[in-house]
């Protein structure tokens, strides 16, 4: 059985006058992962997250939809990482993330607030990076978008991009499709894009998705 853990997270930032002092300029507000197994979403866990320094401002709410009252009331990282190793169980798994910051991230949190979990080594040191599998079959460095990616490959997103656990959730679709069919999997005009565009340049709209589709008029009582 292939055992994978596809993980989120969304960050706030930290007042500029304090980061240097905690060795930190963001802090994480919500965790959200899924487990992968033979191709299949199996669990889902979601849990906002306190921040010791920084607070949710506007910016931030209206990308993620966290509120300040959603992280003023639950529990710190420390317990919160606590509560996704419980979650995640023992079992041997290949951690999953859309780009390497959020293990960069989740490893200065750590670091800066000197938290120590058993068996979290483990974590750092089995990852893998959705975004460069990405990367590769577009054939170009640049660092794509999950909302791009998913469109590219004709998956049926769930929930808003920034929630965590779609995001997660998302990514691992992304992942799967991305390891069993490769460029195979994707959308015709993302194929017929890739070959007559230069990877670097490669556009399309959600218009060249539509664009053939015929809608009737709605119909009302």
């Amino acid at each position: 059985m292939e055992r994978r853990i596809v993980i989120d997270l969304e960050m706030c930032g930290i007042p500029k006058n304090i980061q240097r002092r905690v060795g930190l300029k963001r802090e994480i507000i919500q965790l959200g992962a899924v487990i992968l197994e033979d191709g299949i979403v199996r669990a889902r866990y979601s849990e906002y997250v306190m921040p010791r320094y920084g607070h949710v401002d506007c910016y931030i709410k209206d990308l993620t939809g966290i509120r300040q009252a959603d992280v003023c009331q639950a529990e710190p990282i420390e317990t919160v990482l606590e509560h996704f190793m419980s979650w995640a169980g023992p079992e041997e798994a290949v951690f999953v993330s859309w780009s390497m910051n959020d293990r960069a991230q989740l490893r200065r949190e750590m670091e800066a607030k000197h938290i120590v979990i058993d068996g979290f080594d483990r974590i750092f040191e089995t990852w893998e990076d959705c975004q460069e599998m990405y990367g590769k079959v577009m054939e170009s460095s640049r660092c794509y978008a999950l909302r791009e990616a998913v469109i590219c490959a004709d998956i049926d997103t769930e929930g808003h991009e920034h929630d965590a656990l779609s995001d997660a959730v998302n990514t691992a679709l992304l992942y799967e499709k991305l390891r069993t069919e490769g460029e195979a999997g994707f959308n015709r005009y993302f194929r017929k894009a890739h070959q007559e565009t230069q990877p670097e340049i490669l556009q399309f709209s959600l218009g060249d998705l539509f664009g053939e589709i015929s809608f009737g008029t709605a119909v009302t009582a």
